[in-house]
């Protein structure tokens, strides 16, 4: 009996430390992510890393568009032993698409910063 009760006593102590040291933990974090910053700042500031992150996507299209073959080849050309013919309507796609992505990725933008800070 004596037993028991000292193990529930342990378990009860080890849990209450637990809970203890998880709201510490909590304290601290919320002390960190509770910055000064107001609300319009971190709608600019997201907005601001969004557009970095997708520049490369940018440029992978403007190259695309610019040099249609060298883009459709990349990554494939080690499986022919000569340079491949390209037709015209491949290229005029590659040229398309890449004018329209530019074009549909710079709305989306327009209609998120608009919409960002309309709220």
């Amino acid at each position: 009996m004596a037993r028991l009760l000292n193990n529930t006593l342990l378990r009860k102590a080890g849990y209450l430390y637990n809970c203890m040291k998880q709201s510490e933990t909590n304290r601290k974090l919320n002390r960190i992510l509770n910055t000064n910053l107001s609300g319009e700042m971190l709608k600019m500031l997201e907005i601001i890393v969004l557009i970095f992150l997708t520049i490369p996507l940018y440029a992978v299209l403007i190259w695309s568009y610019f040099y249609p073959q060298e883009s459709l080849l990349w990554g494939k050309r080690w499986m022919y032993k000569e340079e491949p013919k390209i037709s015209d309507g491949a290229i005029r796609y590659i040229k398309v698409a890449s004018l329209i992505s530019v074009i549909g990725l710079t709305l989306v933008f327009i209609i998120l910063i608009l919409t960002q800070f309309r709220r």
